[in-house]
């Protein structure tokens, strides 16, 4: 299952060093590359045998789903779909998890709001036996 460390920026032993002089951290940074890549930077970094692309995203982002995908692509514009596609997949599982834990509400909150139900019932019910007990 993708997490958000999948977006989180690599080491900087890690960055891409394009052949045109741009550096990519993480998968949002291929993405802005692949929107306008040119075909001598694309040519330089695919082709036959070799996908740096892929094996970075690989090795270096450990998003071996998305690897794959980009091992099976040859063309600039189909591999910015892959990558726009996988980001859109990952935002959306990642956006889930922080809402499961937002809607969750935490254990001792659970005791604690039990707890003061529980004195309510029991001072209610101790100040019900004063007044009877006063009033005739």
């Amino acid at each position: 299952m993708p997490g958000p460390n999948l977006l989180n920026n690599v080491s900087e032993s890690e960055t891409f060093n394009v052949i045109n002089g741009v550096s990519l951290k993480n998968l949002n940074d291929l993405k802005k590359l692949f929107k306008n890549i040119n075909q001598e930077t694309f040519s330089h970094h695919v082709r036959e045998g070799r996908n740096d692309f892929a094996d970075w995203v690989k090795y270096s982002i450990g998003d071996n789903v998305l690897a794959d995908r980009l091992q099976l692509t040859s063309k600039a514009d189909e591999m910015y779909k892959v990558i726009y596609e996988r980001l859109h997949d990952i935002k959306h599982v990642t956006e889930k998890i922080v809402k499961k834990k937002e809607v969750k509400p935490h254990q001792s909150e659970l005791w604690s709001g039990l707890i003061d139900f529980l004195l309510g019932l029991v001072v209610g019910f101790g100040i019900c036996l004063l007044f009877q007990t006063l009033i005739p």
